[in-house]
């Protein structure tokens, strides 16, 4: 009986499932998706690009010279706290230049040895009439004795023998395009003898030793007429500075001379309108000066040599012969 009750509600609980099935399969079949409706693709053309803008200009650079540099950073604090940007200015100000310092004072002194800095120059030269001029030297302990110089030309040739604070000197030559140009020259020593400087379209020799023979080079008899010559052709060149190469007994040097404005000289002879050239010799150099008077044909009245050692011989004229009028 077990059994067939078991078997009789299966059956029922088969027969109810069956009837809920029924009754609810409608509503869960779904409806089929309609088509879907067809791809329609549209080429569009590509965006245009947008323009590429110039890229800013740079900053200008600030403009500052290297002393307003350094002194800015000399200036600036050990710490310094930090501080909003600011915005830029539309241009930076130049960097102020520090002022110039002042100048010294240039004396004709200083002027002369810049001028005479170079080579020497060439000078215009006209060669003066034969002459003789006598002296007074006057050595540092007050002892005298006369001197003199003396020179003879025939417009082509000349000779001059000379005695005075540069001790006895002597010379020949002719007259060149350069002046005075000597052929032999003979000057005296410190230590008594004489020495010869010979010169040659080779060089110049002097003693055993032969040295370049620059244009217008003189001995130092001639070179006294060769500032004599200079004067009487061109007095402005008589101004200044000069310059002149000049074969010593230790070789040849440049001697430099600065011209001072005129001065009036008293004189054994009177009292003359002078033209003064001091020689711009160096520290422990002795230094020749020399008077000329252009009213009296540029001729030298005065000549004063100071030696190395401090002391001073002066030559003064007492006498000179008819010397012709300057120009």
């Amino acid at each position: 009986m077990k059994h067939v009750r078991l078997l009789a509600l299966g059956a029922l609980s088969l027969a109810l499932h069956v009837l809920i099935i029924k009754a609810i399969g409608p509503t869960m079949v779904a409806a089929p998706a309609p088509p879907a409706a067809p791809l329609a693709l549209r080429l569009q053309p590509p965006p245009t690009p947008a323009p590429i803008a110039d890229p800013p200009a740079p900053p200008a650079p600030l403009a500052a010279t290297a002393p307003a540099i350094a002194a800015a950073t000399v200036a600036a604090p050990a710490a310094t706290p930090a501080a909003p940007p600011a915005a830029a200015p539309a241009a930076a100000p130049a960097a102020a230049t520090p002022p110039a310092p002042a100048l010294a004072p240039v004396t004709p002194l200083d002027t002369a040895i810049a001028l005479t800095s170079g080579r020497p120059t060439r000078y215009r030269v006209r060669m003066p009439a034969s002459s003789t001029l006598d002296y007074v030297l006057t050595r540092h302990d007050g002892a005298q004795r006369p001197v003199q110089i003396a020179w003879k030309t025939d417009g082509n040739r000349y000779t001059v023998a000379a005695d005075g604070v540069t001790g006895p000197l002597s010379s020949d030559g002719v007259i060149g395009d350069t002046g005075i140009a000597p052929t032999q020259g003979h000057m005296r020593l410190a230590n008594g003898g004489d020495i010869t400087a010979t010169f040659g379209a080779d060089g110049i020799a002097i003693g055993p030793a032969t040295y370049a023979n620059a244009p217008g080079s003189q001995d130092p008899a001639s070179l006294l007429l060769q500032l004599v010559g200079m004067g009487l052709a061109e007095p402005d060149q008589m101004a200044g500075a000069l310059a002149l190469n000049v074969a010593s007994a230790e070789g040849p040097v440049v001697m430099r001379f600065a011209v001072t404005e005129d001065e009036a000289l008293a004189t054994p002879l009177g009292v003359f309108a002078t033209r003064h050239l001091t020689e711009l010799a160096g520290p422990g150099q002795a230094r020749l000066e020399v008077w000329l008077a252009p009213a009296r044909g540029w001729l030298p009245v005065q000549l004063r040599l100071t030696a190395a050692d401090g002391t001073v011989t002066t030559q003064a004229v007492t006498r000179m012969d008819a010397p012709p009028a300057a120009n």
